[in-house]
């Protein structure tokens, strides 16, 4: 990769993050109308967190002998989160659903929190008397989620990790998610599972190490891919942030939206080599 194609995508994701702090610069003191919809500034906020972090992380510029580090794999990690929280973003607090389903969502999900600070204080044999508290809304929670109208309608297996203390954080699979949300799933998989070597340190990200070199075209390829990967999840979550929350938008001006559904078609059409 060449350095002028490098600093264009690096210029594109500025600008989504420019465009993205701005949005959520305007919500700043407005009050949500339903209670999902207070998951979203806190989501939106941690993804466009990652998004700046991302912009830190990569190669700053390329064209003069600055000293930097090009640190690829916290890149691949930061830009797996902000696909993640673009998933959670669009599950938890702006896809459309029945509102019987909806309440099911955030009861199943405060049932996943509950157990997950349970079992790490039982781990430690924590003896703060809040730990009993957290323990006892645990039980609560299971038998609330348990009687529940949308319970009945979950697979077995499904219904046995609630039982079991093992509430998951999504009741659909990736691919119901995805198709859920607009996005394709080959193009997610291949994004997610490519920046995931990276961040278990799996043998295909070790073997390309190898060949890294900070400075060289390759290594600028390579640099570019946790942005690329990235982008188009950031530009749909800035999209649909401003359609649920009409206050955000500010508007677009005809280059910046063209950035904007080019990375977002990326991410619904998927795309290929040929």
């Amino acid at each position: 990769m060449d350095i002028a194609r490098y600093e264009e995508i690096l210029g594109e994701f500025e600008l989504l993050i420019d465009v993205g702090r701005g949005a959520s610069n305007r919500l700043v003191g407005t009050t949500p109308t339903h209670a999902h919809q207070s998951y979203a500034d806190p989501i939106f906020t941690k993804l466009l967190c990652h998004a700046i972090s991302l912009r830190t992380l990569s190669p700053q510029s390329v064209g003069n002998n600055t000293p930097q580090l090009w640190d690829m794999p916290s890149a691949c990690a930061v830009a797996r989160c902000i696909i993640e929280a673009h998933d959670v973003l669009e599950y938890i607090a702006l896809s459309e659903m029945p509102p019987e389903e909806r309440a099911f969502r955030l009861l199943v999900w405060k049932l996943h929190d509950q157990q997950r600070r349970s079992k790490m204080l039982h781990s430690i044999q924590s003896r703060d008397p809040m730990a009993d508290e957290i323990h006892a809304r645990v039980g609560d929670l299971t038998s609330e989620v348990m009687a529940h109208t949308c319970f009945v309608n979950l697979n077995k297996q499904l219904q046995g990790r609630i039982k079991s203390g093992d509430a998951p954080s999504f009741l659909l699979s990736q691919r119901d998610l995805n198709k859920a949300n607009g996005v394709n799933h080959e193009y997610h998989t291949a994004a997610t599972m490519m920046l995931s070597q990276y961040v278990h340190t799996l043998p295909m990200s070790v073997h390309q190490l190898f060949e890294f070199k900070a400075g060289t075209p390759e290594a600028l390829h390579m640099s570019s891919m946790p942005i690329q990967y990235s982008l188009g999840f950031l530009a749909r979550s800035i999209l649909r942030m401003v359609e649920n929350f009409p206050a955000a938008d500010q508007g677009l001006t005809d280059p910046q939206a063209a950035v904007f559904y080019r990375w977002n078609a990326a991410v619904e059409r998927g795309v290929t080599t040929a």
